[in-house]
């Protein structure tokens, strides 16, 4: 109410609708987050906070199309966005539309900032139904980043079954994975 009573009091003052929007993002009201996110972009159209912001929101509610259309606006206004590239490798993997995902993840998985928590269940999943290596190689690297460190090596026992250039790509995106005590420790013994 008092978010509505300053809106009344100046309907121009965008900050209102902003912090109105994250309380309801907090409350896990994601429609009406998305819907007062949508109200402030039209002050400020190119605030990648409230982009973001809102795109959380589609993907709560399931609407992955209109998710991915305000992260390709996003990378219209940032090409390298790592949220916004997450965002639609995410999308894509859910989608199962796994050469889509690949494309993104290629992009982002070199960037040690990039959010595994996120990701990394749904490139598991991506590896489990394609077979594809290189969604091993990204889900190793997050376990890796993640600090689970059995189940990357786990995982990497299952990465030396493919060509020896998984095992190089592994090491391009995390070159501390092999040369960590703890993995060639476990190597050794095999």
């Amino acid at each position: 109410e008092a978010f509505d009573y300053a809106a009344a009091l100046n309907p121009e003052n965008a900050s209102v609708l902003y912090n109105k929007a994250i309380l309801y993002s907090n409350a896990e009201n994601h429609e009406k987050a998305a819907a007062t996110f949508k109200e402030f972009l039209k002050f400020e159209p190119d605030n990648p906070y409230a982009l973001i912001a809102m795109c959380d929101a589609y993907l709560a509610m399931g609407n992955l199309d209109e998710a991915a259309e305000t992260f390709l606006w996003i990378l219209e206004l940032d090409e390298r966005n790592i949220d916004a590239l997450t965002g639609l490798a995410y999308i894509y993997l859910v989608k199962k539309d796994f050469y889509s995902s690949l494309a993104y993840l290629r992009r982002i998985m070199n960037d040690e900032h990039v959010d595994c928590d996120y990701i990394s269940y749904q490139i598991f999943l991506a590896f489990q139904e394609s077979k594809l290596p290189e969604f091993l190689v990204y889900y190793i690297v997050c376990l890796y980043r993640l600090e689970d460190i059995d189940n990357a090596i786990i995982n990497l026992e299952l990465l030396t079954f493919y060509d020896e250039l998984w095992i190089a790509k592994l090491h391009e995106l995390e070159p501390k994975l092999l040369t960590d005590k703890r993995i060639i420790k476990y190597l050794n013994k095999k």
